[in-house]
C-alpha cells in the first residue's frame, strides 16, 4: 500500500497531547504553591506556633493540596497512554513516508520505556530516530539533536527525583523528613513545567516534518517540457 493510504497526520493526536501538556504545566505549578504552603504548616508546627489536637485530621493547606493532586495524577496517567500513543503513531508514519535503515519498530519505540535500565538510553535513541527521519525520510541520518537531548535530560531527571521523593514520602516519620519531601516534590514540579514544554514543541515540529515530507511525497512529478519544434523559414 502506497504511503499516502497509510499515513495518518499527527494533528489530532498531537493536538490532544499537547491540550493535556497544558493543563498538566497548571496542575504541577499549583501543586508546587500548594507544596509551599505545607511547607510553611510543617514549620509552624516544628516552632510550636501551631498546636495538633487531632493528629489524623488534616490542615487546610494539605486538603488543598491533596484536592490538586487527584487530577494532577489523572492527567500524568492519561499522558502516558497519549504520548505512548503519540510515539507509536509517529514511528509507524515515517516507514510509510519511506524510510528505511530504521532500528526501533513502533511497538519497542514505546516498549524501551518499561525495561529496567534500558528505558535510561533506548526510548532517547528511538526518539532521535523519529525526528531524523521525519524530516528527512529518504536520506536520513542518525545524529544529535538540542532539542530532543534537553528534553531527555529533563524526562530522566524529574524521574529520579520523583522516585527518591516517592519513597522518602511513604517513609518520613518526623516533621522535618516531611518537609524534605515537600522540597523535592516541589523539585519535580519545577522539572517536570519546562519538561511538558519542551515536548510541547517537539510535537509541533515532528508534526509539521512529517506533513511537509507527506505532502512532498504527494505531489505529482513535474511535466516534462514540450520538445522544440523546427521552424520552416
Amino acid at each position: 500500500m502506497a504511503a499516502k493510504d497509510r499515513y495518518e497526520s499527527l494533528t489530532r493526536l498531537g493536538g490532544i497531547v499537547i491540550a493535556f501538556l497544558w493543563i498538566d504545566i497548571v496542575l504541577q505549578a499549583l501543586y508546587a504553591l500548594s507544596s509551599l504552603a505545607v511547607i510553611g504548616y510543617i514549620g509552624d508546627l516544628q516552632s510550636g506556633r501551631v498546636t495538633v489536637t487531632d493528629p489524623e485530621a488534616l490542615a487546610p493547606s494539605e486538603i488543598i493540596q491533596a484536592l490538586i493532586a487527584i487530577p494532577a495524577t489523572l492527567v500524568s496517567l492519561l499522558l502516558v497512554v497519549l504520548i505512548a500513543r503519540w510515539i507509536f503513531r509517529a514511528a509507524w508514519n515515517v516507514r510509510h513516508l519511506g524510510a528505511r535503515r530504521l532500528e526501533f519498530s513502533p511497538g519497542w519505540s514505546v516498549g524501551w520505556y518499561f525495561v529496567p535500565f534500558a528505558n535510561l538510553v533506548f526510548p532517547f535513541r528511538a526518539m532521535k530516530e523519529i525526528w531524523h527521519a521525519s524530516h528527512d525520510p529518504h536520506r536520513w541520518q542518525p545524529g544529535s539533536v538540542g532539542l530532543l537531548s534537553l528534553w531527555w535530560a529533563l524526562w530522566i531527571s524529574s524521574n529520579i527525583l520523583g522516585n527518591i521523593n516517592f519513597r522518602l514520602a511513604l517513609n518520613a516519620e518526623t516533621l522535618e523528613w516531611l518537609r524534605v519531601s515537600q522540597w523535592l516534590g516541589i523539585a519535580v514540579c519545577v522539572l517536570s513545567i519546562p519538561l511538558a514544554l519542551v515536548f510541547v514543541r517537539i510535537a509541533r515540529r515532528v508534526r509539521e516534518a512529517q506533513d511537509r515530507s507527506f505532502a512532498s511525497a504527494a505531489e505529482p512529478p513535474p511535466l516534462p517540457e514540450p520538445p522544440e519544434t523546427a521552424v520552416a523559414v
